[in-house]
């Protein structure tokens, strides 16, 4: 019954949400690291263009679909009291106790960190021809640290993606199966 669940209906949910997941890693990639390093000199209107368009889909929809997610599980936890009790003292929501759960509030909050060091938005006031440029004086200040919160939460969406593997290994061993039965 279990399998036919799984292969059925939770398959297909997990699936999207790991794709979902993947798709704004290859996003993150792409801002962070392929459209910094194109013309190391200068960047064109097009690459700041798709620079911030990336940056955009992350801070709503990677960072969106994380923080409605933890909300829901806060909800849960609260309505049904589940908690756990750390150093006999301080309580958390018990969903934290699962690894995934408590990578994807970091990565949350990692991403919230570093919207706010986001040198697009310190440089739009002085943009002038260049369209949403990182290079002013007021985002100078805020790039070490943005840099420094990029690689953080890039190991972090490596690390969140554990689940895949352990669906690979699933479909791995379901061919190992087949093929000796076939044989």
């Amino acid at each position: 019954f279990s399998d036919m669940i799984w292969g059925r209906l939770a398959n297909r949910f997990f699936l999207l949400g790991r794709c979902y997941f993947l798709f704004t890693l290859c996003v993150f990639i792409t801002s962070q690291s392929i459209l910094q390093h194109l013309n190391e000199g200068h960047e064109t209107e097009a690459q700041r263009i798709a620079t911030f368009v990336c940056r955009i889909i992350i801070y709503l929809g990677s960072m969106g679909q994380l923080f409605v997610s933890q909300v829901k599980h806060l909800m849960t936890d609260c309505k049904e009291g589940n908690f756990v009790t750390l150093f006999g003292k301080v309580r958390f929501p018990m969903y934290l106790t699962n690894g995934q759960d408590a990578g994807q509030l970091c990565l949350l909050l990692g991403l919230m960190v570093m919207c706010t060091q986001e040198p697009i938005f310190y440089c739009i006031d002085h943009m002038g021809d260049d369209l949403f440029t990182q290079s002013c004086k007021e985002a100078t200040s805020h790039k070490e640290a943005y840099a420094t919160l990029s690689m953080i939460n890039m190991l972090l969406y490596w690390v969140l993606l554990i689940d895949l593997t352990i669906f690979s290994m699933r479909i791995s061993a379901f061919s190992l199966v087949c093929g000796r039965v076939l044989s």
